[in-house]
């Protein structure tokens, strides 16, 4: 009989716990998009807050991760990326932000493929 991997939360957490320690600190820009937001994170004309800063990860690439919870709908997952995009063309003149606006549209593309 094949074991089946232990999928607990004590065992997910060991794991991640394990991995973590291979991995070296980076600083990354991390955006995030409060959707429906309370009033005290002064939400935009959609209702929504945007908060974006360097933070330190542990990471073994350099990638451009885009993270969203499992079901969000595409709708907010597609308004919350051009808040992003708008965000980064408004304030970042550049080449890596102008790389990284045609990374999230074309993630963007994708998303509404798949989604559609």
């Amino acid at each position: 009989m094949v074991k089946l991997p232990d999928n607990s939360t004590g065992a997910i957490k060991a794991r991640l716990l394990k991995e973590a320690r291979a991995k070296t600190v980076r600083e990354v820009v991390q955006y995030d998009v409060f959707l429906n937001a309370a009033e005290d994170l002064e939400p935009d004309k959609d209702g929504d807050a945007l908060w974006y800063g360097g933070v330190h990860e542990l990471r073994n690439t350099d990638t451009v991760r885009v993270q969203f919870p499992a079901g969000a709908s595409a709708v907010d997952v597609l308004r919350a990326l051009k808040k992003i995009v708008e965000n980064i063309e408004k304030y970042d003149e550049d080449a890596d932000a102008k790389e990284q606006v045609e990374l999230v549209e074309l993630l963007e593309i994708d998303f509404r493929m798949r989604f559609s």
